[in-house]
C-alpha cells in the first residue's frame, strides 16, 4: 500500500517540480512527514534521490531542446553547490546530534521552510525590483547559499531557488526554473556523495527506491514536456498555487508536532 502511495506522491511532486522549477522535494518532504511511515532521515534521503533523478531527467530533456547550454555558468554554480551541499548536510547532522530529538529538528526545518516559502511567494508575485547581478562570483555564492538551504531542509529548495534567481539575476520565470533545477542537481549530487563517503547507505531502506526512481523519472519527463507548451504567466500561476499549498501543509505538520 505504501509503495503505491509513495509512487503517486513522488510522481506528482516531480511533475510539478520539473514544470515550475520546484524540484519536488518541497512537496515530497511535508507529504511524507504527514504520512509518517518513515523516520526523518529516511524521508530526507528519499526526497534527495527523487529530486536528483528529477533534475537529471529534466536537464537531459532541456538539453535536447536548447541550442545554447550555459556550460561556464554550470561549472561555477556546481562548485558553489558542492560546497553548500556539504555545509547543509553537516548542519543537519549537527542538529540531529544536538537535539537528540527528530521531532525538534523537523520543527526547525519546517519553521525555516515556512519563512522562506512565504518570502518566495510574496516576491515572485509582488516584487518588482531585482539586483540584476551577473558574473561567476555571484553564481558561486548563489550555489553555496541555495545548496546549503536545500540539503539542510531536505526539500530540494525549488520555490526558494526560483524566487532567488528572479531577484538576484532578474531572470524570467522559465529561466529561473531551469537554473533552479541545475542547482538542485548539484546540491543533491553533493549530498549523495557525502553520504556515500561518510556513513554509507547501509541504514537506508532501499526497497522503496525502485518505485521512487521510476516515479521520479516519469514525472519529471512529463513535467519538462509540459513546461515547453505553457506561457510564462501560466508557469508563474502554477508555481504560486503549488507553493501556497506546500506552505499550508508545512504549517499543518508544525501544528501536529507541537500538539
Amino acid at each position: 500500500m505504501y509503495f503505491l502511495i509513495y509512487f503517486v506522491v513522488i510522481g506528482i511532486s516531480v511533475f510539478f517540480g520539473a514544470l515550475a522549477g520546484l524540484g519536488g522535494g518541497v512537496i515530497i518532504k511535508p507529504v511524507l512527514d504527514a504520512i509518517g511511515h518513515h523516520p526523518l532521515f529516511m524521508i530526507n534521503f528519499f526526497s534527495s534521490v527523487a529530486v536528483f533523478l528529477m533534475s537529471v531527467t529534466s536537464i537531459a530533456k532541456q538539453r535536447e531542446q536548447r541550442k545554447h547550454f550555459p556550460v561556464k555558468q554550470m561549472l561555477w554554480l556546481a562548485l558553489g553547490c558542492v560546497i553548500g551541499g556539504i555545509i547543509g548536510n553537516q548542519v543537519f547532522n549537527v542538529l540531529v546530534t544536538s537535539f537528540g530529538d527528530e521531532a525538534m529538528v523537523n520543527l526547525v526545518q519546517i519553521i525555516v521552510t515556512v519563512i522562506l516559502l512565504s518570502a518566495a511567494i510574496l516576491y515572485s508575485n509582488f516584487g518588482n525590483k531585482t539586483l540584476d547581478m551577473s558574473g561567476n562570483v555571484p553564481l558561486l555564492i548563489s550555489g553555496v547559499i541555495l545548496s546549503a538551504l536545500s540539503v539542510f531542509l531536505g526539500i530540494g529548495g525549488g520555490p526558494i531557488n526560483v524566487a532567488f534567481f528572479l531577484f538576484v539575476f532578474g531572470m524570467s520565470i522559465k529561466q529561473a526554473a531551469f537554473s533552479s533545477i541545475l542547482t538542485i542537481f548539484f546540491a543533491q549530487l553533493s549530498k549523495l556523495i557525502t553520504i556515500a563517503v561518510t556513513t554509507g547507505f547501509g541504514e537506508y531502506d532501499f526497497v522503496y527506491i525502485i518505485p521512487i526512481a521510476i516515479a521520479a523519472i516519469l514525472g519529471s519527463y512529463v513535467g519538462s514536456l509540459t513546461q515547453n507548451k505553457l506561457t510564462d504567466n501560466r508557469v508563474q500561476t502554477i508555481y504560486t498555487v503549488i507553493t501556497g499549498l506546500i506552505l499550508l501543509l508545512n504549517i499543518y505538520n508544525a501544528v501536529q508536532i507541537l500538539v
